[in-house]
């Protein structure tokens, strides 16, 4: 999968649904990162990396951009053809 196609499907599957891992949910309170800041950068930021995880079935993807307060976000995803899950935040 290539990065546009990646952020094209992100964006789709954002749309409907984010799911957060527990080390994700973590991160996001230790820095202040709220799920509108991560459909902020998912819109308006740029995916980065995509990378295939044969082990899981999905690619592994880092989107970065600015959040709803124009500080730096960075966030990595796990994204299959219908799910997004946020792996952790930075």
């Amino acid at each position: 999968m290539d990065k546009e196609t990646a952020h094209s499907l992100i964006k789709k599957i954002s749309e409907v649904c984010i799911l957060t891992t527990k080390h994700c949910r973590q991160r996001m309170t230790e820095r202040n990162v709220t799920m509108d800041d991560i459909r902020y950068v998912i819109q308006w930021g740029e995916v980065v990396s995509v990378e295939e995880s044969p082990e899981y079935g999905n690619w592994k993807c880092t989107i970065k951009g600015m959040d709803i307060d124009g500080n730096e976000l960075t966030f990595v995803a796990a994204v299959t053809e219908d799910e997004v899950v946020c792996i952790t935040v930075f």
